[in-house]
């Protein structure tokens, strides 16, 4: 017998790793979700159980033994009571409309959903589920159910007039009574729905993105629009801009370096790339610098490791400050720093390391021990017409780093290519 308040979900997911960072986050609710796994569809409909229905499903659409939105329709079948959420790695709008008509309540985008986003996910596809079988049975039963639905729901017209709203669309389209938005056109607070009811030729259900208007301001909202009959149409609409907003934050994280605010390694590699390629297409100079905090072990060991943070984030402060919009100052990783500067040559990129050099060397770092200082050593050079790669720049810019190093330290090494540099 199912636990009070805890959910049964069925995790249909063959990829282990994937199926991990979605059980995570379900078993480490209070209560902790209990979670029945299957690798397969075949497993998937062995798992059914009369006594025991599953609250949600969570369902990969590519299986060893089935893939596409047949793998949909056999899940529908066999559990015609439990609502079901897609996990894909397919980021297409017509996929998304087409996994929601197929018999699916929603859809996860693998990799582009966090923990809050699962969970606030399963909780509106058991509501919507709720709110479809309502709909199927009667107006007068699914009344309730839509006014504890958390989306916007609107019945329209056939000339797109409101007839009537839940207490969701009334409070997000602020106004304390649903009927103040009856006999309103639709456009007046979901201008973008009316070209998703023009898109729906047929379909259960159709979806997309748009803006709500509240007040004289717009915030972006996730539609869906079904025919109900007679020329009628159900329109939910939630309030997006929360999730959009930390998608991007997200996005940004995974591009920036959490320390220093610079890009990361990744973000550098992807800009290099493009930069190395857009030069030789079109002989744009590109310098490379490979900087270095000078002793940084030492710093770390009598200074401790905050204070070492402390001089990468003043080192990173100074690059950021130097560096132009065009350039991408990131942290290459530990104390290394690259500066990718577009439209310089060898002479100015030069130029630019002294500059940086200089700027080191005046810095004072607090510390438990007393203020210090630091010095830092790069290596500088350009991309070349003859590399067969942008990784052969990086590397001379390493061996310049080097042979600073070498040298002394807090010094500046320049090696131009053996061929003739880009636009040199």
């Amino acid at each position: 017998m199912k636990t009070q308040n805890r959910l049964h979900i069925l995790l249909v997911e063959d990829e282990p790793g994937d199926a991990l960072l979605v059980e995570m986050p379900l078993l480490a609710q209070r209560p902790p979700c209990r979670l029945t796994r299957a690798a397969s569809l075949a497993e998937a409909l062995a798992a059914n159980r009369e006594d025991d229905a599953f609250d949600v499903i969570l369902l990969d659409l590519s299986l060893p033994d089935s893939s596409g939105f047949s793998t949909v329709a056999s899940i529908r079948n066999a559990y015609p009571a439990s609502p079901i959420i897609v996990l894909t790695g397919l980021d297409d709008p017509a996929v998304e409309n087409k996994t929601v008509s197929s018999g699916a309540q929603d859809y996860l985008l693998k990799g582009n959903f966090d923990d809050r986003g699962l969970l606030r996910a399963i909780r509106h596809a058991i509501v919507r589920h709720r709110l479809e079988q309502r709909l199927v049975t009667s107006e007068a039963e699914h009344r309730s159910v839509v006014n504890l639905a958390p989306e916007a729901i609107v019945v329209v017209a056939p000339d797109r007039t409101i007839i009537s709203v839940n207490p969701a669309a009334a409070r997000i389209f602020g106004t304390d009574r649903g009927e103040a938005l009856s006999g309103l056109p639709l456009a007046g607070i979901l201008p973008d729905a009316g070209k998703l009811i023009d898109m729906n030729s047929g379909l259960s259900e159709i979806r997309g993105e748009g803006i709500g208007l509240r007040d004289g301001s717009s915030f972006l909202v996730a539609l869906a629009v079904a025919p109900l009959g007679g020329g009628r149409w159900l329109v939910m609409a939630s309030d997006i801009t929360d999730r959009v907003r930390l998608t991007n934050e997200l996005l940004e994280l995974a591009r920036t370096d959490p320390l220093t605010g610079l890009a990361n390694r990744r973000t550098l590699i992807e800009a290099i790339d493009a930069e190395f390629h857009r030069g030789k297409r079109f002989a744009v100079a590109t310098a490379v610098l490979m900087i270095d905090v000078d002793h940084f072990k030492q710093v770390n060991d009598l200074r401790g490791h905050e204070a070492g943070d402390r001089a990468l984030v003043a080192l990173a402060a100074i690059l950021k400050t130097m560096a132009r919009t065009t350039d991408l100052p990131a942290r290459f990783g530990g104390e290394e720093f690259v500066l990718l500067l577009i439209g310089t040559d060898l002479s100015g990129a030069a130029e630019m390391a002294e500059r940086i050099r200089n700027a080191a060397a005046q810095i004072r770092v607090a510390s438990p021990s007393g203020d210090f200082g630091f010095t830092v050593s790069i290596g500088v050079t350009t991309f070349a017409y003859e590399d067969d790669d942008w990784s052969e720049a990086v590397r001379r810019a390493d061996q310049g780093l080097y042979q600073a190093k070498e040298s002394g330290r807090n010094r500046v090494v320049t090696i131009a290519p053996k061929i003739d540099a880009i636009n040199a």
